[in-house]
């Protein structure tokens, strides 16, 4: 198991959930871990930055859903191949060969965040990704190393 996967338990305090799970996941507000495994790299495009490469591997992106629906309506969409590219998240969604989810109803991203950075095996990854509208943080996506 990725070391990542390991990590978001402990920090979150929760088990992963996989796609096929995606009906136990709570309608409250609060933030989540998606845990991505790429099979091959990716170029990724952040606003007008030169695109950057995710390369093979686990990652681990915090976000937040405390808009209607709740964490099961923000992970269902990211869970869905068939979206429009709307966040920086998409871009990674879209070609994952496995997505995980760790929810943490009442949780916060840059908190889940921080915790995550602090563990061993995990490094920040692209800057601005998911963070663009963050104060704190310099990207919102980890990567397992």
């Amino acid at each position: 198991m990725s070391p990542i996967i390991t990590a978001a338990r402990l920090v979150a305090g929760a088990t992963p959930i996989h796609p096929d799970q995606k009906s136990t996941l709570p309608k409250i507000a609060g933030a989540y871990l998606l845990i991505a495994r790429l099979a091959e790299p990716l170029s990724i495009s952040i606003g007008r930055r030169p695109p950057g490469t995710l390369e093979t591997g686990w990652y681990a992106y915090a976000g937040s859903a405390y808009g209607p629906g709740g964490i099961r309506a923000r992970i269902t969409r990211h869970f869905r191949s068939d979206k429009a590219t709307r966040w920086h998240i998409d871009q990674l969604t879209q070609i994952a060969s496995e997505l995980i989810t760790v929810p943490v109803p009442g949780g916060k991203e840059c908190a889940l965040l921080q915790a995550m950075a602090t563990e061993s095996g995990v490094e920040l990854s692209i800057p601005h990704f998911g963070s663009s509208d963050c104060k704190n943080c310099s990207t919102h996506l980890l990567q397992c190393i």
